[in-house]
């Protein structure tokens, strides 16, 4: 074929027709092609599970006089996977076989020489072939829990008994939804419901290989405690902290990345982070949780939760005095109805830790962060130490919780069917350390964030009050 380098112009008028915006011959594309295409518009989500009907003083009641009228309590054997957990909350029925008719004091080992229920098979002449019903073969490991038994402690009872479904508010990919072939990449893809309870079969759309299991606090143990009249004997199944007992063991067997709420402090209580039995919440309740997910890759510790950010105050719109900044309105980029659904629907999405989180005027009064310690403290520590620079700090917070877990990746739990419970599997995850949210509150303070970058003196606290003369010790000042 021979080459024109200069061809003649074409007589042909240019097209008059309009850009395509609906991309037609997608069908004709080949089948490999439109895979990808599928998948790479179906973005991982935050996956925020909850219970239903949530565990609190209303439910708790309710499962009181539920309690008080069923003769057949019958503990699920998928409770097995959580012993390293409860057995330390479980002070009866150590071997041998004598001694589990016998009450041991929660709180002594003392043993009393009163039976604490007589069975008609210890009289002579009354025996019976059904065998009773057992969820496991009892061990040291894995201790028996008699029914009567419970019935006398409802706090151990209702984490142990209680009916209830898992469910999430997050989106379901809408690819699942938009035709058969879409939907069949994306189920074989691994896209699947998941999180069903002891009482109750799976109900989210749940990706183990992308998505994140986010994971609250709901309500904290102290709060537990205030429902039962005392200091409660609930363990929550996690350390107390993330209430993972009504979970699938399978489930969590799968989990590839989680997201955690803070509120885990660096001190070590009581000598053992490791203990199940000690420190409600905690890093000893971090280590639970992952203890529990064996497989997981990489975790996000949730340092603030921005959904409430509009109520708790946060004005993108003013600065550090009190002066309204043109252009920065609350409602800048976003349409009315887009706000409203994200109310019910939970759009949650997550980005990384900022300086400006705990020194810009408006956003340090909204809440504090674990990372940086009591009034910013570690993080001040650091800007000195670093003359004035903060880069870099929470890389070294997220290595810090990394090199823990690596520390701990030889505690090992077994349970009763040899499943092997090690804390973070024999694998160190990865750590990293964000704020979540939703896409119109991460907006806000994203534009808090450049405001204070821009102007730091202008934005910072601490500048604030010396020029306001409040006294804030020389310390803490840049």
């Amino acid at each position: 074929m021979d080459f024109n380098p200069n061809p003649k112009p074409s007589n042909n008028p240019p097209s008059s027709h309009p850009p395509l915006k609906t991309f037609h011959p997608f069908p004709n594309l080949p089948p490999e092609l439109r895979r990808i295409i599928y998948l790479l518009a179906t973005t991982p989500r935050f996956v925020h599970i909850k219970e239903h009907p949530p565990l609190n003083k209303e439910t708790y009641i309710s499962f009181l006089a539920h309690l008080h009228t069923n003769t057949d309590l019958k503990i699920h054997p998928a409770l097995a996977y959580f012993a390293p957990i409860w057995r330390s909350h479980i002070k009866v029925n150590t071997p041998p076989r004598d001694r589990w008719n016998f009450n041991i004091s929660p709180s002594s080992t003392s043993t009393s020489t009163k039976p604490i229920q007589t069975t008609l098979d210890s009289y002579e002449g009354f025996a019976s072939s059904k065998p009773r019903y057992q969820p496991w073969p009892p061990s040291a490991a894995l201790p028996e829990i008699p029914p009567h038994w419970l019935a006398d402690r409802p706090q151990l009872a209702c984490q142990f008994l209680r009916r209830s479904r898992l469910y999430s508010s997050a989106p379901i990919p809408p690819l699942l939804h938009t035709c058969a072939e879409s939907r069949r990449v994306l189920v074989d893809y691994g896209y699947e419901l998941a999180f069903g309870t002891r009482t109750g079969g799976p109900r989210t759309w749940f990706c183990f290989r992308n998505d994140v299991l986010y994971l609250s606090i709901d309500g904290g143990e102290d709060e537990w405690d205030e429902w039962v009249g005392g200091e409660g004997e609930g363990w929550g199944g996690s350390g107390g902290r993330w209430g993972l007992c009504q979970f699938d063991p399978g489930d969590l067997g799968r989990v590839r990345r989680v997201a955690l709420f803070a509120g885990v402090a660096w001190e070590i209580p009581d000598g053992d982070a490791g203990d199940a039995g000690g420190n409600r919440g905690g890093i000893g309740g971090f280590l639970n949780v992952l203890g529990l997910m064996p497989r997981v890759e990489e975790v996000f510790v949730v340092e603030r939760n921005w959904e409430w950010a509009e109520e708790e105050g946060l004005e993108v719109g003013e600065d550090g005095d009190g002066n309204e900044r043109e252009g920065e309105g609350e409602g800048e980029g976003e349409g009315e109805g887009e706000g409203e659904e994200e109310d019910w629907v939970e759009y949650w999405e997550a980005m990384g830790c900022d300086a400006a989180d705990s020194f810009d005027y408006s956003l340090r009064w909204i809440g504090s962060r674990h990372c940086t310690g009591y009034a910013s403290g570690m993080l001040m520590r650091w800007e000195r130490e670093h003359k004035g620079e903060v880069s870099g700090y929470f890389e070294n917070i997220a290595n810090g919780y990394r090199d823990f877990l690596k520390s701990c990746r030889r505690r090992r739990r077994r349970v009763g069917d040899g499943t092997d419970n090690g804390y973070g599997g024999n694998s160190v995850p990865r750590v990293r350390l964000v704020n979540v949210g939703f896409k119109k509150d991460l907006r806000k303070v994203i534009k808090c964030r450049e405001r204070y970058w821009r102007d730091r003196e202008r934005r910072d606290y601490r500048a604030i009050e010396r020029r306001n003369l409040c006294g804030y010790p020389e310390e803490y000042s840049l």
